[in-house]
């Protein structure tokens, strides 16, 4: 099924029994389609309910009065997307589909029936909301002091990282759907500035990036170019998580283990 990544993912932040996992299979009973820059969710208006990105990619964006757009949160395979929504009677951002996507809706109603009767799946599902507030913190700082060119490599090691989880990196390498005009809304940089961050990145020999797929040759120097620190995307202060984490980077490619002070140390 398409959502059994996302019922691993809910396991592996917090213990699910087989009720709770039965719960959470039954997800990706209505699973809906969007078309790529087609809006999920519209700014100031309700939401139909929350859900769990299976496939795509999508961004979370604010809308400003004169129209202008600024992407504040990237959302990845296995994401929550819409939990607020439970609390909150309209959207203060709309969500926007940067590609194709699936998503799989679970009803307010469903959601407050699980928050109220089954906690495991509830703290679960929360765990994943506190760390998106984490990812925003994040990026909070590179945009505000990191200098392009690690604002850029930062970005392109938190996605290696967030794909990496759930199974989505292969040799090294993932999908790198966004445009350099995409990329620049992201990271508040123009078009003009992207393009020359990724070539120097190239030349560095950091990087490959051919038909929309993103390919790291050497991760440490990639990190190192960031100030990439992992701890902000770990849901977990366990060993097991340390891991899990650095299995799928080795499983991944076996020369770019990430540094060992860069993965927080959970013993």
């Amino acid at each position: 099924m398409a959502i059994a990544f996302f019922v691993d993912r809910l396991r592996s932040v917090y213990p699910l029994g087989d009720a709770d996992m039965g719960i959470v299979f039954g997800f990706g009973s209505n699973i809906v389609s969007h078309r790529r820059l087609s809006e999920i969710v519209r700014q100031g208006e309700p939401s139909a309910g929350a859900g769990v990105l299976l496939d795509g990619l999508a961004g979370r964006c604010k809308l400003t009065k004169d129209g202008k757009r600024q992407i504040v949160s990237l959302i990845c395979p296995g994401d929550v997307l819409g939990l607020e929504g439970v609390l909150k009677d309209v959207s203060d951002h709309c969500i926007l589909a940067l590609t194709d996507c699936q998503v799989a809706v679970v009803s307010h109603t469903r959601l407050r029936d699980i928050f109220e009767n089954h906690p495991a799946v509830s703290l679960a599902l929360w765990k994943l909301f506190v760390l998106d507030t984490s990812v925003y913190r994040e990026w909070l700082v590179n945009i505000g002091s990191r200098s392009a060119l690690a604002r850029t490599a930062h970005l392109i090691c938190e996605l290696y990282f967030r794909f990496a989880q759930v199974g989505r990196v292969q040799g090294g390498s993932f999908s790198w759907p966004m445009s350099q005009s995409l990329v620049g809304e992201v990271l508040a940089l123009t078009t003009v500035h992207v393009n020359r961050t990724l070539q120097k990145l190239r030349d560095l020999e950091l990087i490959r990036l051919n038909d929309r797929t993103m390919e790291i040759l050497d991760w440490q120097g990639l990190a190192d170019v960031a100030q990439f620190d992992c701890s902000y995307l770990l849901t977990s202060s366990t060993a097991a998580n340390e891991r899990r984490l650095n299995e799928a980077l080795r499983g991944d490619c076996a020369d770019m283990q990430p540094p060992a002070a860069r993965v927080v140390s959970q013993a």
